[in-house]
């Protein structure tokens, strides 16, 4: 029996016995109520004062060399390679 069979199995088992859990996608939700199940509960990633504060962090710290250390290799090596040169 392979994985995709056994899993098949299992969660046929749990249907079987209404155990099996599913989730549904809640995209709004009534005036004054909070979905504290999700990473976004207080709607922040919306606020423009935020997403500003973001963009210029991030611009911020690329300029001081903070980017990972792989990203910057991979950069380096595609400008070093003169195939990949524009």
């Amino acid at each position: 029996m392979n994985l995709d069979s056994l899993l098949r199995a299992e969660l046929d088992a749990l249907e079987s016995v209404h155990l099996r859990r599913t989730l549904r996608a809640v995209d709004e939700l009534p005036p004054g109520l909070l979905n504290f199940a999700a990473n976004d509960y207080l709607g922040l990633s919306h606020h423009p004062t935020l997403i500003e504060a973001a963009r210029e962090a991030t611009a911020r710290l690329e300029r001081k060399g903070c980017r990972p250390r792989l990203q910057q290799r991979l950069r380096r090596r595609a400008w070093d390679d003169p195939n990949t040169r524009r």
